[in-house]
């Protein structure tokens, strides 16, 4: 297993830890966080003030890796069922992520996801 990927696997388990501050730690201060088809977000401020309510919201949060792989531009690309247990009813979201290291920090992360998707199993979820 490559450095980068095993950063991976430590970000997701921070991720299902709900650790907002180690979250945030393993990423650059200027990271760029883009879930597509959704705005870019760039640095701390802006990643936390999105992250946060989705950690406080979700009672556990599990995300399965399908595919892990790295290329030789120390970007990890990832497929992975996100799982959020929101009001005692699970939330799954087919993700392909791309975690691009500088320094042992993330520098930019892409999400892509179908928005319909999410926003009918949220709905769902909340009924």
């Amino acid at each position: 297993m490559t450095y980068n990927i095993q950063l991976t696997r430590e970000f997701i388990a921070a991720w299902e830890d709900k650790n907002l501050d180690k979250i945030l730690a393993m990423m650059s201060e200027n990271c760029v966080y883009h879930n597509i088809p959704l705005p870019v977000m760039e640095g701390h401020d802006k990643i936390r003030e999105f992250i946060a309510p989705v950690l406080e919201m979700s009672q556990r949060i599990v995300w399965d890796i399908h595919y892990i792989a790295e290329d030789d531009a120390n970007s990890v690309f990832t497929e992975r069922t996100d799982k959020f247990l929101i009001n005692e009813k699970w939330v799954e979201l087919p993700v392909c992520g791309i975690m691009t290291f500088e320094k042992g920090l993330i520098t930019h992360w892409r999400d892509y996801f179908d928005l319909m998707t999410f926003e009918d199993a949220m709905k769902a979820a909340h009924s």
